[in-house]
């Protein structure tokens, strides 16, 4: 009795030392290491008369839960009764139902890996695709009450960038062009001073959206604006056309603007 008590202690203490080196410290340990633990403890055989080892156990933990199961020294049937003609033990049931759990814990950790880097992809994706530009029309040289009326409608070339994130707005050609598939905003700011109508037209790709007017009356100077959003696929184009018979304003404050940005992707 005294020997087996020993050797339930002894047992108990590998195991113990092993829980503490696999959890408290969370040391890597060789597999020949880990081996030689395991064969420091004395298994205990079961009533069942089935030594009471899992060699599929591939869980430090795990195994640790068995020995100190077996250490116990209990055993169930799989059946009514105490007997173990079925040869399955109680502590072999739960170190099943271990393994279980532990694969369901894998599964749960892979799928939160899975998710979490789909999250990290998505946010770098978003960083990436920031895009957004402001644009003015100027000419500090040129009054607006010297502004010629086209005959044809013109693309207006707003020279001045005040901001061009991602390099979309080109100010050689007036155009924005949509990185990316999603929804955009858009705004028109629109000043008229000189004795004419001064109009602008949002195009996407040749396609007339939105159109602004303002004619001056009583008073010197009128002003019209505008804000849209408008849905976009990959590579459209965006920008400002001046109607025939209008004018619009170069103007040195900067009066007659053109901003866009993107609000969210759908891709």
């Amino acid at each position: 009795m005294e020997h087996e008590t020993d050797g339930r202690i002894g047992a108990a203490s590998a195991v113990m030392r092993l829980l503490y080196q696999t959890i408290v410290v969370k040391k890597e340990l060789s597999q020949k290491a880990k081996l030689s633990i395991y064969r420091s403890i004395h298994i205990p055989t079961l009533t069942c008369g089935h030594v009471l080892w899992q060699s599929r156990c591939t869980s430090s933990i795990m195994k640790a839960f068995v020995v100190l199961c077996a250490l116990m020294g209990s055993s169930l049937a799989s059946g009514q009764g105490a007997s173990c003609s079925s040869g399955v033990c109680g502590c072999c049931l739960m170190t099943k139902q271990l393994e279980r759990m532990d694969q369901f814990f894998q599964m749960s950790y892979d799928h939160m890996t899975e998710e979490l880097t789909a999250a990290k992809t998505a946010i770098n994706d978003i960083r990436a695709s920031r895009t957004s530009f402001s644009a003015v029309l100027s000419n500090p040289t040129q009054n607006c009450n010297n502004q010629v009326v086209s005959a044809t409608a013109t693309r207006v070339k707003y020279n001045m960038v005040k901001v061009n994130m991602g390099n979309n707005y080109n100010s050689t050609t007036g155009e924005f062009t949509a990185p990316r598939k999603g929804v955009y905003s858009f705004a028109l700011t629109l000043y008229n001073l000189g004795p004419y109508k001064s109009c602008a037209t949002l195009m996407v790709n040749g396609i007339a959206k939105y159109a602004l007017m303002e004619r001056r009356t009583a008073d010197t100077q009128d002003s019209a604006s505008v804000s849209i959003s408008l849905s976009l696929e990959a590579g459209d184009k965006v920008y400002v056309e001046e109607p025939a018979n209008c004018v619009m304003c170069a103007h040195d404050n900067l009066y007659n603007t053109f901003t866009g940005y993107l609000m969210y992707t759908k891709d």
